[in-house]
């Protein structure tokens, strides 16, 4: 009975041991870890679950590949913005000297606009950086007394039992 016990414990672990390792690298990829991977050694196995591992690991890769060509596309992109960006302050700059009065509020409205479009362009860049691992996130407290106080008007206490309930 213990050869027969020890026997049916080694089969399913050799079974379930790949899905575990397929598990685990699952939870990794949902969890953002684009170098997840099962990596099952063939090792004499030829089945269905080590094909399974294998097609895990193919789709990893290219789902990792799609990401890092995106977030290369978007940081290309806001810099290639910016060139034309910074050449057209410049034509603003030399227009703004060599116009009068009538052009101005119109020039203006330019300056406005470009500035607004580089911001665009830092943000996108920030997000860039931020979701490639390049630039590490910075979290800071912030005290919610504090916070309730600045958006509540005066006058309001801000203790729950003051809330009305609208159903």
């Amino acid at each position: 009975m213990l050869p027969a016990g020890i026997g049916c414990y080694a089969l399913a672990r050799y079974l379930t041991a790949p899905l575990v390792r397929l598990r685990e690298a699952a939870r990794n990829l949902a969890a953002g870890d684009l170098n997840a991977r099962v990596g099952l050694s063939t090792g004499g196995r030829k089945d269905e679950i080590t094909d399974l591992g294998h097609e895990f690991d193919r789709m990893a890769g290219q789902i990792e590949s799609l990401i890092q060509g995106q977030q290369r596309l978007l940081g290309d992109i806001s810099h290639e913005l910016r060139s034309p960006l910074t050449r057209l302050n410049l034509a603003l700059g030399v227009a703004c000297q060599r116009t009068g009065e009538q052009a101005t509020k119109s020039l203006d409205r330019i300056e406005h606009e470009a500035e607004r479009l580089n911001e665009l362009i830092g943000q996108l860049l920030t997000l860039t950086e931020l979701e490639s691992g390049q630039r590490p996130i910075k979290q800071e407290q912030i005290p919610l007394a504090d916070l309730i106080h600045n958006i509540a008007p005066v006058g309001v206490d801000p203790s729950p039992r003051s809330w009305s309930r609208r159903t």
